[in-house]
């Protein structure tokens, strides 16, 4: 497991909200119960989708959260970033604290090629093309 349980429940929670209007404005309490997330780390995780300006907050009676942006504009490198940070692709696969190019651990030159691609990966993928995806798949797929 790369990403967090904090990131995959991200993902899914910003999948499902792909799947509503873009105007409305979701409960954080109805997305919890929708992707079975426990509401209270839900909300933790969604101030953090909030501060990195994936998804906009109104507060009311009529409030909640949805997608700030397009889904096909926000990058699952944004994502990643916003909840679990990069610093997973700077440091040392297994740990070694002085791991660098002058003192390299034993899987240092194995884990660059993987790690770039990785990030590529992530950069290159948008929310969207996850949603077109599992709705191709038949799985529960939402709008881009």
């Amino acid at each position: 497991m790369i990403l967090s349980r904090a990131c995959e429940y991200a993902v899914q929670a910003l999948i499902y909200a792909t799947s509503q209007r873009p105007e409305r404005f979701l409960a954080v309490r109805d997305v919890a119960l929708a992707t079975r997330i426990p509401m209270a780390y839900l909300s933790k995780i969604i101030q953090r989708l909030v501060a990195r300006g994936l998804l906009s907050s109104r507060k009311g009676p009529r409030g909640g959260v949805r997608l700030a942006r397009l889904a096909g504009a926000i990058k699952v490198l944004d994502i990643v970033e916003a909840i679990d940070g990069l610093g997973f692709l700077n440091r040392c696969v297994i740990g070694h604290p002085r791991c660098s190019e002058t003192h390299p651990c034993p899987l240092h030159d194995a884990w660059g090629p993987l790690r770039d691609e990785i990030q590529g990966l992530l950069a290159r993928r948008s929310l969207g093309d996850l949603v077109r995806e599992l709705r191709g798949r038949g799985l529960p797929g939402r709008r881009s």
